[in-house]
């Protein structure tokens, strides 16, 4: 009983956290604003 909670446990974490790792996903728009207010000095790519 305990291992099939902590299965589900370890699940729900998991999907939880991919968005974490993988990150989500920018709108274009909001990516052209950052990109237009960055400038050569101010961009670490």
């Amino acid at each position: 009983m305990i291992g099939l909670v902590l299965g589900v446990v370890s699940l729900i974490l998991a999907y939880e956290s991919k968005g974490l790792l993988i990150g989500e996903g920018v709108d274009r728009k909001t990516l052209s604003l950052h990109h237009s207010s960055c400038t050569l000095r101010d961009s670490w790519v």
